[in-house]
């Protein structure tokens, strides 16, 4: 049986552009989960991920850093926020970790040294803390 030449060079044209649109596709999704781990880095999470050379995924933990001012505010950016507008901050943080298949979120509340020297500085599930 002989295959029409014009036949075998459409079908590898064909399987050419699929496996083109199947690593550009692959492709786009690694620089658009590395940019939302920059942007979550900013806003204080640390979100690892699986370094897979084709398909990268995050790992199923992330962390929030919390920062708490001596006065007893909380920092997000630049700005001095009370507990409510921090967990409301927070919450919106947690829920783009989640939506990029995260299932465990903890928070660190990082508080500043008391006098004494004693470090007042622990973590909370992101359950506990942000209800």
């Amino acid at each position: 049986m002989k295959i029409p030449k014009r036949f075998a060079l459409s079908t590898l044209l064909l399987l050419m552009l699929v496996a083109a649109l199947v690593f550009g596709y692959a492709q786009w999704r690694r620089q658009k989960l590395e940019q939302e781990v920059r942007q979550l880095k900013a806003q204080g999470a640390t979100i690892r991920v699986a370094e897979g050379w084709f398909w990268p995924t995050p790992l199923n933990d992330a962390l929030i850093t919390v920062p708490k001012n001596p006065d007893g505010t909380y920092q997000i950016g630049v700005e001095k926020a009370s507990i409510g507008e921090a967990k409301q901050h927070y919450r919106a943080v947690a829920a783009r970790i989640r939506a990029m298949g995260v299932e465990s979120i903890k928070i660190f509340i990082d508080a500043p040294p008391l006098v004494d020297g004693m470090m007042m500085s622990h973590y909370v599930s992101a359950n506990d803390w942000l209800e």
